[in-house]
């Protein structure tokens, strides 16, 4: 499918000031390759609002990239506890009441069980191993390390800060 306008995020330089589109930025990513390079200068520029993966951990990884759909999924649940508490509220009967919010209970809690069972199948995936065996060929280059992890910091729980220091911690 072709892209369109909207599919584009504007950047700018901040080493000529020039404006360009870059298709990546709006891949719906927030954690990926952070570099970008101009085309008019030709300098590389890091985008702040992409997250290495390497330098954070599994489950930050999962938290920002699957954000928006449990936030969808929440307001949902969230829609329908409203109209489980109205309905019992209107019919003025405590026992259907109880009974709309156990259900709406249930709901919440099967939701987070799905949630818990995507983030370790995302973590187990080929995908996520990929993200992460690109972003640790990335900060290989010391240059680029300093520069990501004082932009970003370093997750404790992150494969790059075990990758570092795994001899200080193994006793």
């Amino acid at each position: 499918m072709a892209k369109k306008m909207n599919d584009y995020q504007i950047i700018k330089c901040p080493h000529c000031c020039c404006e360009y589109y870059d298709s990546n930025a709006k891949d719906g990513d927030d954690v990926g390759d952070p570099k970008t390079q101009c085309p008019a200068c030709g300098n590389v520029a890091y985008r702040n609002s992409i997250l290495e993966p390497a330098i954070i951990g599994g489950n930050k990884f999962f938290e920002v990239r699957f954000a928006s759909l449990y936030k969808k999924l929440r307001i949902v649940i969230a829609i329908f506890f409203a109209i489980f508490v109205v309905v019992g509220i209107v019919m003025k009967d405590i026992y259907v009441a109880t009974g709309l919010l156990a259900i709406g209970m249930i709901v919440i809690a099967f939701s987070e069980i799905i949630k818990i069972l995507h983030r370790n199948n995302f973590l187990d995936s080929d995908e996520y191993k990929k993200s992460v065996r690109h972003s640790l060929e990335r900060l290989k280059d010391e240059t680029y390390a300093r520069i990501i992890i004082r932009a970003q910091g370093v997750d404790v729980d992150s494969v790059y800060y075990k990758a570092m220091y795994k001899d200080e911690n193994d006793y």
